[in-house]
């Protein structure tokens, strides 16, 4: 897949060719949220957040998510 291709972005994940998404949030994030429960809530824009895992996880853990 080149970079600078023209996509269509729907087919993309209709067809499930997302070989990029790994099925969870970054372990990076999860690891965060877990072991900072007390951390100050806020509001997280997730661009790009294909299938939604980190909106998700931030979501599930109290933030107010745009994904």
């Amino acid at each position: 897949m080149q970079i600078n291709e023209e996509r269509e972005w729907e087919e993309i994940y209709k067809d499930n060719d997302t070989f990029w998404d790994h099925g969870e949030a970054s372990p990076g994030l999860v690891d965060y949220l877990a072991d900072n429960p007390d951390a100050p809530l806020g509001q997280a824009l997730v661009p790009g957040c294909g299938l939604g895992h980190a909106a998700r996880a931030l979501a599930r853990a109290g933030w107010t998510v745009t994904g």
